[in-house]
């Protein structure tokens, strides 16, 4: 289930990934083709050690909520 909200942030916690520790701040979702019943594809954020705006569309799974 997805249960992320704009405002949330979030710290990636998979050693995997190459941004594995970064925490960033949820501006927002990206949807396939406008469809918002289905979960999001992306995320709209914004990192808050460089303070640089992105996209995040690894898993979620990786995600833990930490504010």
């Amino acid at each position: 289930m997805f249960n992320f909200k704009v405002g949330d942030i979030c710290r990636i916690d998979n050693p995997i990934q190459r941004r594995h520790g970064r925490e960033f701040e949820i501006l927002g979702f990206m949807y396939d083709k406008d469809d918002e019943h289905f979960p999001p594809i992306a995320m709209k954020v914004r990192y808050l050690d460089t303070n640089r705006k992105g996209t995040y569309d690894c898993s979620f799974d990786s995600l833990v909520v930490i504010g």
